[in-house]
């Protein structure tokens, strides 16, 4: 009986000492998921802080480097060891760096409002005058019409360019040193009609398809992008070709028709034919085994072993591909085996900046629906005058100076920037404050800092190592920039009407000789005066033009070659009900 009674008591204890423990493990556990969480987010805090400091690090040492470049003497001409190269640092852009300020962001944010009322004004308007909304995007997508053309225009330009042009310059760097190599002459010629099959195939693909004016500004803006770095390309590398001589055991064994040995250096000795044997007496060395002759030479202190490399220690003639593959999506015009790179891709910057730039497109779709179409639709119905050119001129002063400032924050801010956050390019200057110039001579040099690189490194820098004159080289850089801006819209136009050269290469250049003398403020006030009226006589001219040859009579009948040259040249706005 007294054992009955005992029973119970044990196995509440049992029971017990099985609740405390099992308490224990849930604590224990928690215990080591907290720890385990705690050290997971220390880890990437630290991580993150070791990034920021060695980034910071790396950027501050690039900054002193950059500094002491600039800092260096001005270069003589012909001189090449002092006239300044692109030093790539990584930074943000100056609008990325601006908009984190609250009074700034303010003016963007009155730039989205600004959109939204154009959108609302559209659909109110439709909704009144024709008892439905209709945003009317039939405008906007004639512009882009035909992608599929201008699809496989870019596909054929890309492969080319990728492949062709990489592998012509990738043999002949390694194999100019052969005895019975092509003259570079040759080769010379090969990258002359390479570069021309890329002016004429994107030239006969707009014209024979008629792309419309956007369709046909992404193709020709494609083909000088892709001709610009193949320049680049090829300017940066032919000189490490030159420089690069073959590994003196590979040139000994094709001068004597023998198969290249595999040669691999280990801690100063080397494998040959699967042995390892120092070689300390010299090189080459020859080591007969039977009917077969291999050679071993020991690499040298600071030499590159593998078969790229030269025996100076050089790398090899020709980059990876990866690297060239890189360098055609890397929002730069300027090639380096190297860019600074940002440790991570951010797809919200990526998705920010392609809507900015698809705002930027329907704002100044609606800028021109608004602004310029009412004011030139009826252009062959009314008489033109002198004075009604300048009412004209000044009323596309605020359009057309807003079209100016969207496709530079489309363009340079918001497509650079998701491409180089795409491809962790970490230099993100693709402007300064050219808002702030009070000259000209500022304004070029800081309005686009991506074209105007590699204008200064292989126009005016490759001038001046030819001992040209700097009034020459200027000269030159102004001519050619001018000529590819009306080439540009010539083709997107359909008729050559160089307003844009007249004012850019002829104006534009004589207002970079004024000096910069007086106070900032009132330059600054001449300089945006200035674009606001070049900006309407640009609007305002080729408006008209366009309408122009829209409703003004063409003769009829075939045209000799010099009627329709005429065609495209004499300007019809300028004999199209005109009274003086």
């Amino acid at each position: 009986m007294k054992v009955g009674r005992e029973a119970p008591l044990v196995d509440d204890h049992f029971g017990a000492s099985l609740d405390k423990e099992m308490n224990v493990l849930r604590v224990r556990h928690a215990a080591q998921k907290v720890r385990a969480e705690f050290l997971g987010h220390l880890d990437g805090h630290l991580e993150g802080l070791l990034e920021s400091f060695v980034g910071e690090l790396e950027k501050q040492t690039d900054l002193k480097e950059t500094e002491e470049k600039e800092a260096a003497p001005r270069p003589k001409p012909g001189d090449q060891k002092q006239l300044k190269e692109k030093v790539f640092v990584a930074r943000e852009s100056l609008l990325t760096q601006l908009l984190v300020n609250k009074n700034i962001r303010t003016i963007y944010n009155i730039f989205v409002a600004m959109l939204i009322v154009f959108v609302l004004n559209t659909a109110v308007y439709e909704y009144i005058e024709n008892g439905s909304i209709k945003l009317n995007l039939d405008m906007l997508l004639w512009q882009f019409g035909q992608f599929p053309v201008v699809l496989s225009t870019w596909c054929v330009m890309m492969m080319w360019t990728m492949v062709v042009t990489f592998v012509m310059f990738q043999y002949w760097a390694t194999n100019r040193h052969k005895p019975n190599r092509i003259p570079d002459g040759v080769w010379l010629c090969v990258y002359f009609a390479s570069q021309l099959f890329m002016v004429v195939f994107p030239l006969w693909a707009v014209l024979a398809h008629q792309l419309p004016p956007a369709s046909t500004i992404i193709v020709i803006a494609e083909q000088l992008r892709l001709i610009m770095k193949t320049h680049s390309f090829i300017r940066e590398n032919v000189p490490r070709a030159l420089r690069w001589k073959p590994h003196p055991v590979a040139s000994l064994l094709h001068r004597n028709g023998l198969t290249n040995p595999q040669l691999h250096s280990t801690n100063g000795q080397l494998r040959t034919n699967g042995h390892m044997r120092s070689n300390s007496e010299g090189c080459p060395r020859f080591l007969r085994r039977g009917n077969g002759v291999s050679l071993a030479c020991q690499a040298q202190p600071g030499t590159n072993s593998d078969s790229g490399g030269g025996h100076d220690g050089s790398p090899g003639p020709c980059p990876d591909f990866s690297h060239f593959l890189y360098f055609l999506f890397a929002p730069t015009l300027i090639y380096r085996d190297r860019y600074p790179r940002t440790p991570r891709i951010r797809w919200h910057v990526v998705n920010t900046n392609f809507l900015q730039v698809l705002a930027c497109l329907f704002y100044t779709y609606y800028t021109f629906e608004r602004f310029c179409v009412p004011v030139f639709r009826n252009f062959s119905q009314e008489t033109l005058t002198v004075q009604r050119l300048i009412l004209c001129v000044f009323s596309c002063v605020l359009p057309g100076t807003l079209v100016l400032i969207l496709a530079f924050f489309a363009i340079l801010h918001s497509w650079m920037n998701a491409f180089a956050e795409m491809m962790r390019f970490a230099d993100r200057q693709f402007y300064k404050d050219w808002w702030n110039c009070k000259s000209y001579a500022n304004y070029y040099r800081t309005w686009n800092i991506v074209v105007h690189d590699w204008l200064y490194t292989y126009i005016y820098r490759d001038f001046q190592l030819l001992q040209m004159r700097k009034s020459i080289s200027m000269m030159a850089v102004f001519v050619i920039s001018a000529l590819v801006h009306e080439y540009v819209l010539s083709l997107a136009f359909g008729f050559f009407f160089p307003v844009l050269m007249v004012l850019f290469g002829g104006v534009g250049f004589m207002f970079i000789f004024i000096p910069s003398n007086g106070s900032s403020n009132v330059q600054n006030i001449l300089v945006w005066l200035s674009l606001f009226i070049g900006n309407g006589i640009l609007m305002c001219l080729y408006s008209q033009e366009w309408y122009a040859r829209q409703h003004c009579q063409s003769p009829d009948g075939n045209l000799t070659f010099l009627d329709a040259a005429a065609e495209l040249v004499v300007p019809k706005s300028f004999f199209c009900n005109w009274k003086f």
